[in-house]
């Protein structure tokens, strides 16, 4: 396996044979005597994928990852069989504390400084414009930075991002260097997405204790030797932030998740109508977004989710007008209105920038279809006239100030048909 995770050759080794017990734990709670290591050989011949938008796990890394593509620490591959081997029969199907993010405070990344990051030469042009693009937005709708560090210390905790055989990556922060693999076929920037979000401590969303309510696991489609990556956990460490169990997460299986012959359904929902969104690897949805959120930054001063009504809402910068804003302050607002809508936008009021050619202070109105592209840009003392209608029914507002104190902006927005900008 391509070590760029800043461990010895020897946790390699103790991570592949803790996962084997855990394998052959669950074979047997599932299949009683029947025998793993035949199972384990005829499944070895077969590809593995936990959705139809993410490549196949290679062989050379299969045995080294737990539910396809997260790479464990060696406590955390311990903490699970631990907690397996003591969990009874019964409660597997429902679990009781498998939760959406891991919470324990060493494995956050500090908010007090951008998390670092590197690109390994391995990596192409390609690969490296979306994984910026997929870091961007990330960046975009959470209050977390991100800083490209080319010649960051081994020693200091920074991602490195890397041309592996597959697409993994650890859970939350390990200390150190800790590497998410980009392999060759993963350069979708959902799947990017999806990997960022292991390392920022996001689990799979269908591991989660009410998941029974919305899915049904069926095990008789899944490769006998990889039941084990669908068994719930009581894990204490990790949380749920109070957010409700997400069909269309980035985070969740495909339906055919492990499926031993590639189209055989491993995942059902219970309501029909959302068999087809499990598993997407398009975007971050509105819950993958609010739980780094949550995670992150519960006491920030502005930002959020706004649902839009036909009501105008209106939305300002911390301190508007008077004290006005701090110098090294970022907010983000996530817009959203019902299908078939657009938002409009208008500023009101005052609006007072520190005034530069390329705005270093600014609002920034991502509005295109594409939200992961950079939005339009204001500073100055200006205020922009008009209204600005988004392409599609979501929009995200960006408040960035980094040198400087000045009044800021008040914007308001409000559900409409409209399908152009105005501009006056």
């Amino acid at each position: 396996m391509d070590n760029h995770f800043g461990v010895e050759e020897s946790h390699l080794d103790s991570v592949e044979s803790v996962l084997l017990k855990l394998k052959k734990l669950a074979h047997q709670r599932v299949y009683g005597d029947r025998e793993f290591g035949h199972d384990a050989a005829e499944d070895s011949k077969k590809p593995v994928a936990i959705s139809v938008q993410q490549p196949t796990v290679a062989k050379a890394v299969s045995p080294y990852l737990f539910e396809g593509d997260i790479f464990l620490s060696k406590k955390q591959a311990i903490n699970i069989l631990k907690e397996a081997s003591n969990m009874p029969v019964e409660s597997k199907k429902r679990g009781r504390g498998r939760r959406s993010f891991d919470a324990s405070p060493e494995s956050k990344w500090s908010i007090t400084a951008p998390i670092k990051y590197s690109f390994h030469e391995s990596l192409d042009f390609f690969a490296i414009s979306n994984i910026i693009k997929a870091i961007r937005y990330w960046e975009n709708v959470t209050c977390l930075t991100f800083e490209n560090t080319p010649d960051v210390n081994e020693a200091e905790d920074h991602i490195e991002f890397f041309q592996g055989q597959g697409c993994y990556s650890m859970i939350g922060r390990n200390g150190g260097r800790q590497g998410v693999s980009i392999g060759e076929n993963c350069v979708k920037e959902g799947v990017i997405e999806h990997e960022i979000g292991h390392a920022l401590g996001m689990w799979h969303q269908q591991s989660r204790p009410d998941a029974q309510s919305y899915i049904k696991v069926l095990s008789d489609f899944i490769l006998p030797s990889y039941v084990s990556d669908f068994m719930q956990r009581d894990e204490k460490d990790i949380n749920t932030l109070g957010i409700p169990y997400d069909l269309g997460s980035v985070m969740h299986y495909g339906s055919t998740a492990f499926s031993a012959d590639q189209t055989s359904k491993t995942l059902v929902t219970r309501d029909p109508l959302y068999q087809s969104t499990i598993g997407q690897r398009e975007t971050l949805s509105f819950f993958d977004i609010e739980t780094i959120n949550k995670a992150y930054c519960p006491e920030a001063e502005c930002g959020g989710k706004i649902a839009v009504t036909d009501e105008w809402q209106s939305i300002e910068s911390p301190g508007f007008p008077d004290p006005g804003y701090d110098p090294d302050q970022k907010c983000s607002w996530f817009f959203e209105a019902k299908e078939g809508k657009r938002i409009e936008f208008e500023f009101i009021e005052d609006f007072s920038f520190l005034c530069t050619s390329t705005c270093v202070d600014y609002v920034e109105m991502k509005i295109q279809a594409d939200l992961r592209n950079t939005g339009f840009r204001w500073c100055c003392y200006t205020i922009p006239e008009g209204s600005f209608v988004s392409e599609k029914h979501k929009a995200v507002i960006v408040f960035r100030s980094q040198l400087t104190n000045d009044v800021g902006f008040k914007l308001q927005a409000r559900a409409s048909k409209l399908h152009v900008f105005l501009l006056c």
